[in-house]
């Protein structure tokens, strides 16, 4: 069995889209077995996940599951669709403060049910918009913030924790390259320094972290139906990689961390 590394390769393309290879580590308890990955960036994309387990290669993967979270399900109609029936308190901008259960909401007002003390319970409609309302607060707290998950049903020999690794394409890592040029007073001497700036909005952190670079060169591609091309899916496919690079920097520290909601710099 290979041994355990908890390392993850980034490989982050120029058009926003991030090859990812990491491991983990899952417990079996049966042949047959349900788990399940939580710890997934919101932009996975459902259709690029390979699974291979490092303990048991025969590992076959029966069903998948995966629960994708993309900037189209982070929204406030699935946030409040999730939590129809709690408590809420409105915080408005006048510093206005209304409390009661949410009982449902389209896209332009939320229906409160308020009770009040001395009072029978009551609904009321209030306007769904940045001009209305400031915040929004669920009783108890409830974050906004999901995680993609993907659930596996397997079949394996190995009955115990496996390391396996996860191969998939998400958005949300982007990456630039500065570079500052110093000259001397005599203008016949000068220093340049390199700038690489990471950004992380997929809503996951990566720590131990092996980069990769890589320049699609869309702008250049040529595809298949212009005259110099034959028309076929592999010519197009030679094509694209060879005009397409990946650049290891050598002068990156090892094992860096990625923060979510953070842009990164390293100097080389």
């Amino acid at each position: 069995m290979e041994e355990w590394s908890d390392h993850v390769v980034l490989t982050i393309f120029d058009n926003e889209t991030t090859a990812v290879q990491e491991r983990g580590k899952i417990e079996v308890k049966d042949s047959i077995s349900s788990v399940t990955i939580k710890d997934l960036p919101n932009f996975i994309d459902p259709t690029c996940v390979h699974f291979y387990s490092l303990t048991d290669p025969s590992t076959i993967i029966l069903e998948q599951n995966i629960n994708s979270v993309n900037n189209t399900t982070i929204s406030s109609h699935h946030f409040l669709a999730k939590n129809l029936g709690k408590t809420l308190q409105i915080e408005g901008h006048d510093n206005i403060l209304i409390s009661g259960v949410l009982l449902g909401f389209d896209p332009s007002y939320l229906i409160i049910e308020i009770n009040e003390l001395d009072q029978k319970p009551y609904s009321t409609m209030i306007p769904l918009n940045a001009q209305s309302i400031k915040n929004i607060k669920f009783n108890p707290e409830v974050s906004a913030t999901q995680k993609s998950t993907i659930e596996w049903k397997i079949s394996t020999n190995a009955m115990k924790t496996h390391i396996y690794e996860l191969l998939y394409l998400t958005k949300g890592l982007s990456w630039r390259v500065n570079y500052i040029v110093l000259l001397n007073a005599k203008f016949n001497y000068f220093e340049l320094t390199g700038q690489v700036t990471i950004q992380n909005k997929t809503g996951k952190s990566y720590n131990n972290v092996r980069l990769m670079l890589g320049d699609l060169n869309e702008k250049r591609l040529r595809k298949p139906n212009d005259s110099q091309s034959s028309g076929k899916f592999n010519d197009f496919q030679t094509d694209f990689m060879d005009k397409s690079a990946i650049y290891s920097i050598d002068r990156l520290p090892k094992g860096i961390n990625i923060p979510n909601g953070t842009d990164k710099q390293f100097t080389f």
